[in-house]
């Protein structure tokens, strides 16, 4: 896409270089240069010029009305130039997945408030998590099955031959990136290997053919409650990874994500813990899956755009600064200026609190004694603090820090400072025998009418049972406005 050569804008396009007007008549976009610096848009048999054509033409590019034009970008306002060099990276940078319940388990949403989350049972969530430069925009639909639409295709109980069918849905919302990740529920079925192999060729054809790398992973183990020991379909399931692993090295722009190996106790089984119910991923499955797929994301996001918004006049609340904020639950200290630390509900675990620096919440947590497998802490904004425009577009980050300690289960992002919640599983478990950085972003979220203030949270789920002493600084919760997410991709 677009580039920046220190005075131009620059396009190239099959090793020539377009500048400026030839550059944005070279995109695809429809624009037209007039041959002495400037272009034009047709609409309607009217003919646009500078800022109006570039609004009219390219989606997610907006008319300031005084002769420039501007982009929002990951909640950052780009101007001129360097609005289109800043879209070009983000349409660089898109994720999309297609596959079954496992992808689709990437995101959950309330039907009550059409409110979602990304979620910790979602390997891409995870990897995003752990390397924030990706984006992978979801957003609620309010179709029943599933509710959400985006990069995420994932839809349960799809087969190999069923994703196949929605590979150009997808490739609508404009991914720079597909993941394949589909086909236990053909091994399930009994559908023979190479028939599932077909289709996943066919559905990487489908991507390849307009440009865009596929990542294609391999069939995860599957448990004993799933299929019992010397059931033939594990012998389907050896065959399909083995097919896999022999096309995609050997196929033009075709990446191996070898995510079996991430799960593979050994014996051909998931490790233990790692999944719910022999078939889908655990927390802990997740965080391993998610980070064997960061190798084979990584190059083919060389740019590592972060989608953290930088720009303070577009953030409603920012840094945990300060002092004199609330909660005494189980709970000691200072805790930031606005905000409210403490633990739901009965448990054994304190928390003594602690700033870091002017702008960082240091949680200390300690149990007392043996308690409940899961003891909820949460900090949130006071209720009805931060004002919001409904029918404006927001989404909420969080970025902490985990000690090294066995007792991390879940840390979630939302919204609301109670309700909305993702609950985990009493044995959900974060992996953390060294320090993990998580920088979770929600999905942009359309404010609902009636809707005017928001209180977002972090919750931290903590296992009660656990020993020692974990360590947790969150550096940063944010609720920031974003563009419509539906233009820049093309809807």
């Amino acid at each position: 896409m677009f580039e920046f050569d220190g005075r131009r804008l620059v396009l190239d396009v099959d090793g020539e270089r377009y500048y400026h007007a030839e550059a944005l008549a070279a995109a695809g976009y429809g624009i037209q240069s007039d041959g002495v610096g400037g272009w034009y848009f047709d609409v309607g048999g009217k003919r646009l010029r500078g800022a109006q054509a570039l609004a009219a033409a390219i989606p997610g590019v907006f008319d300031a009305g005084d002769g420039r034009w501007y982009s929002d970008v990951g909640g950052k306002r780009l101007w001129d130039d360097g609005a289109l060099i800043g879209k070009g990276r983000l349409a660089r940078s898109r994720l999309g997945f297609l596959g079954d319940s496992i992808m689709q388990a990437n995101h959950v949403w309330s039907a009550t408030n059409a409110f979602g989350w990304t979620m910790g049972l979602g390997e891409i969530a995870w990897a995003n998590a752990l390397w924030p430069h990706f984006e992978y925009d979801t957003w609620y639909d309010g179709d029943a099955v599933p509710d959400f639409t985006g990069m995420n295709a994932g839809i349960g109980d799809n087969t190999s031959a069923q994703a196949l069918a929605r590979v150009d849905a997808l490739l609508a919302y404009s991914p720079a990136v597909v993941i394949i990740s589909v086909g236990v529920n053909d091994v399930n079925g009994s559908v023979p290997a190479a028939t599932t192999m077909a289709n996943l060729k066919a559905a990487c054809d489908k991507c390849t053919s307009r440009g865009i790398p596929v990542i294609l992973s391999t069939v995860r183990p599957e448990g004993v409650s799933a299929l019992p020991d010397a059931d033939p379909r594990l012998i389907i399931l050896q065959d399909i990874n083995t097919l896999i692993r022999a096309y995609a090295p050997a196929a033009p722009n075709v990446h191996l994500w070898d995510v079996n190996l991430a799960y593979d106790d050994g014996a051909g089984r998931p490790i233990a813990g790692y999944t719910l119910d022999g078939t889908h991923p655990s927390r802990t499955g997740a965080q391993a899956g998610g980070a064997s797929l960061l190798p084979v994301l990584q190059p083919l996001f060389p740019e590592a755009f972060s989608y953290i918004p930088t720009s303070p006049s577009l953030e409603l609340l920012s840094q945990m600064a300060g002092t004199g904020g609330g909660g005494a639950t189980r709970s000691s200290g200072p805790t930031a200026a606005g905000w409210i630390a403490a633990f739901q509900g009965a448990g054994t675990c304190t928390c003594v609190k602690s700033k870091n620096g002017a702008d960082k919440q240091v949680l200390t947590f300690t149990i007392q004694a043996a308690g409940s497998a899961r003891e909820v802490f949460i900090i949130s904004r006071a209720a009805g603090t931060i004002p919001v425009t409904p029918g404006s577009w927001v989404r909420s980050y969080i970025r902490v820090r985990l000690g090294a300690w066995t007792g991390w289960r879940n840390v979630a992002t939302a919204l609301f400072a109670s309700g909305g919640m993702a609950s985990p599983a009493a044995d959900a478990r974060i992996e953390a025998s060294e320090e993990v950085v998580l920088d979770i972003l929600g999905p942009p979220w359309q404010v609902p009418v009636g809707v005017t203030t928001q209180a977002p949270a972090c919750q931290i789920d903590i296992d009660g049972q656990a020993v020692g002493v974990g360590v947790a600084v969150v550096e940063r919760i944010a609720l920031f406005e974003v563009p419509d997410p539906r233009p820049l991709h093309g809807v």
